[in-house]
């Protein structure tokens, strides 16, 4: 299993799993499209929080919502951008955009191949997920050196522990709000943060490893 979280299930069924985490590949950042991200849609100048996910309810993108009119009406300078494909909480999320009037403030980009290499132009990345086994994206952010706030929920708090981000209750915009006016109003320690979290994405989740612990288990199912 590539998470605690994940394992659950196997050992209710009384299963006993081994854990080997999943491996993040090196993300090279994308000057050119950080710069046309930023020109495009007038974000020189801004402070941008942004996420990664598919607008579902299992990725809680209302709750993201809530938080964001929430910091945006102290911070005129924050923007909040989400990369993700449509789903069956697009409408909703569209509508509460409006009725929030953040439509300037919180934009919704569509799918985008490679978000990660976008990541560099965020003061944070969010995850709000309802539930997640391990939470990819903030490994990807992780390994950028890119401040993380999730929600406490499956994978996400197994891989955010130890204070490697800020963990919010799951569907808790007011703790997610509060997390992300630690982040604007402690930029040094929310990179300190940063660094320990790129640490240990480099040696818990670095492919070789992996790939080792894949081959000492298959070894041991030959003896």
């Amino acid at each position: 299993a590539i998470s605690q979280a994940a394992a659950s299930e196997p050992r209710r069924l009384g299963i006993t799993p081994i854990i080997i985490p999943s491996a993040t590949l090196t993300i090279t950042p994308d000057t050119d499209r950080i710069n046309s991200l930023l020109s495009t849609h007038a974000l020189a100048g801004k402070r941008l929080f942004g996420t990664s996910a598919v607008l579902k309810p299992e990725k809680d993108p209302l709750t993201l919502i809530e938080a964001a009119a929430r910091v945006c009406q102290t911070h005129p300078d924050v923007v909040f951008v989400h990369w993700g494909a449509d789903g069956p909480s697009s409408m909703a999320a569209r509508a509460r955009i409006v009725e929030l009037g953040l439509e300037k403030k919180y934009l919704l980009l569509g799918f985008q191949k490679n978000p990660e290499q976008l990541y560099p132009a965020l003061s944070a990345f969010i995850l709000c997920s309802i539930s997640e086994a391990l939470g990819s994206s903030i490994l990807d952010a992780m390994s950028l050196g890119v401040p993380v706030i999730g929600t406490r929920t499956g994978g996400i708090k197994e891989v955010l522990a130890e204070g490697r981000g800020l963990l919010a209750p799951v569907g808790d915009a007011a703790a997610i709000a509060q997390h992300i006016e630690w982040v604007l109003s402690h930029p040094e320690s929310a990179q300190e943060m940063a660094a320990n979290a790129k640490h240990y994405v480099k040696t818990e989740h670095d492919v070789h490893e992996m790939a080792q612990k894949y081959l000492t288990l298959y070894a041991s199912l030959r003896t």
